[in-house]
């Protein structure tokens, strides 16, 4: 297949050294590793000259991987909402890709009770992230060209380690739940789903995308912790609950589709993360 991938930061990396036997085409703006079957274009994707270089080709498939520039209301709708539309509206003018798939997250989710959420959990964010999030979603929903919308968990791995660095320190978790997926089981995940579409299968429009292992966010650091010989205090937050619910993300979806995840457990993969020098 003919994949392009808008955004190529890490994720999007990970997954193009799955698929060596497709060709692949990647937008940046800035320099990123280059790998033997893909071109990368570098550029604001928004600007006018890249949004029909991108238009003028066809596509067998898009992945949509984006990151704001900052953390503020502003990036995130300049990031999520302004490219997606950008993009979408781009290729209604010309040939239609055969497939998109744009990468979302569980933050879309308000649920705050420890409850089960899946594909056909209400979602009705009370931040500002997760409202932005679903509000790009719906302007893929509403696009004719086929797609799947991932919604990925926490994601960690190496240079994700924020939590073995909160660890560190010595702060610990309150009693909401925590929810991760392997920052290689998202790019396997999404190397999967093209492979399905290239086989003839047509995905789900709609994947939650977790390991399945909800844990309290301080059994979690607690497990941590042990690992690292560190102590922790824990901490009810009520903000960190806010910002992230309380939820139990089912995985049975991704599964369904014949994914099997490479690290199911946070167990798995933060132990490859840790320091094992003494002293730590």
């Amino acid at each position: 297949m003919k994949i392009l991938f808008v955004g190529y930061g890490d994720i999007a990396q990970r997954t193009a050294a799955l698929l060596d036997s497709h060709q692949l085409y990647g937008i940046a703006r800035r320099p990123k590793p280059k790998i033997p079957n893909l071109d990368l274009w570098q550029g604001d994707i928004l600007a006018p000259a890249m949004l029909e270089k991108l238009s003028a080709q066809h596509w067998d498939a898009v992945v949509v991987t984006l990151s704001p520039d900052g953390r503020d209301e502003i990036s995130y709708r300049s990031c999520y909402v302004d490219i997606t539309r950008a993009v979408l509206n781009a290729f209604s003018k010309n040939s239609r890709p055969g497939y998109v798939i744009w990468v979302s997250s569980t933050s879309v989710y308000a649920q705050h009770s420890g409850e089960r959420v899946d594909e056909s959990s209400e979602t009705c964010p009370a931040h500002f992230r997760g409202k932005i999030i679903l509000e790009a979603e719906n302007i893929v929903r509403a696009s004719p060209i086929a797609y799947s919308i991932v919604r990925f968990s926490g994601i960690y791995g190496p240079g994700r380690d924020y939590l073995i660095r909160q660890v560190l320190a010595g702060k610990g978790g309150g009693n909401s739940y925590s929810n991760r997926i392997h920052q290689d089981d998202c790019a396997g995940f999404l190397a999967h789903l093209l492979n399905l579409k290239a086989g003839g299968q047509t995905p789900e429009p709609l994947y939650l995308a977790s390991d399945g292992e909800a844990v309290l966010s301080c059994d979690l650091r607690s497990w941590l912790a042990e690992q690292l010989g560190v102590q922790v205090q824990q901490d009810n937050s009520v903000q960190d609950r806010a910002m992230g619910g309380n939820k139990i993300c089912s995985n049975k979806r991704m599964l369904d589709s014949g994914y099997t995840l490479r690290y199911p457990s946070f167990r798995l993969g933060y132990s490859e993360m840790l320091p094992q020098n003494d002293g730590v």
